[in-house]
């Protein structure tokens, strides 16, 4: 099952005892509200980074055309026709994103985003160098 980011957030307050760097892994999908107030606490004790993963479909436009998606209620077609049809679909993938995005960047965290079919040494040794401002 799934884990809101504040109760994760809370875990690694307890347990991570004179730690001076975090490493926050997430598609942002469980980021809520509630986790402002331990991501501020840990930023407080140490440099926390966030790598940002996502899908090529929450960042750009799929094409035109018609899609296969599999649901609990079995196989259906997807028709991404229509420009509208699309902005919606990436606006709907991309909204763990953007709460993660949210939290982070008021804060001034470090924060770089990971395509997932980039390279993640690359963008873990980006994150892990960041200095401040927009990455």
């Amino acid at each position: 099952g799934s884990q809101s980011l504040s109760l994760a957030l809370g875990r690694v307050l307890r347990e991570a005892r004179g730690v001076s760097r975090v490493l926050l892994i997430s598609d942002g999908w469980s980021s809520d509200e509630a986790a402002r107030g331990p991501l501020l606490s840990l930023a407080q004790r140490a440099r926390i980074g966030v790598l940002l993963v996502s899908d090529p479909m929450e960042t750009a436009l799929l094409p035109s055309g018609r899609y296969p998606l599999q649901t609990d209620a079995g196989r259906v077609e997807l028709d991404l026709g229509g420009e509208r049809a699309r902005r919606e679909l990436q606006q709907q993938l991309g909204q763990g994103r953007q709460r993660l995005l949210d939290l982070v960047e008021p804060l001034g965290l470090a924060h770089e985003s990971l395509d997932t079919r980039g390279d993640p040494a690359a963008a873990l040794g980006r994150v892990l160098t960041w200095r401040g401002g927009r990455s």
